[in-house]
């Protein structure tokens, strides 16, 4: 069987939740209650209504996560 060559996804990558959440090392319920109240990482709803597919843009998770870093080391 070939080897499958790593790559690093493109920026404009767009994650799954659970993706992202295993991105940023928390739950999927974590990363929606954080979509609800406004806290987490930027997201696009790419269908309308409270089942609507959500998606985040694998930029924006690395962006939040270095905010977050960066005011934990400023702290």
């Amino acid at each position: 069987m070939p080897a499958r060559l790593l790559t690093a996804p493109p920026e404009d990558a767009q994650l799954l939740p659970r993706e992202a959440a295993r991105l940023i090392n928390v739950s999927p319920k974590t990363l929606a209650n954080w979509r609800a109240s406004g806290t987490g990482p930027r997201y696009t709803k790419l269908s309308p209504g409270r089942g609507g597919r959500i998606r985040y843009p694998l930029s924006a998770v690395t962006d939040w996560l270095a905010e977050r870093n960066a005011f934990r080391e400023a702290v």
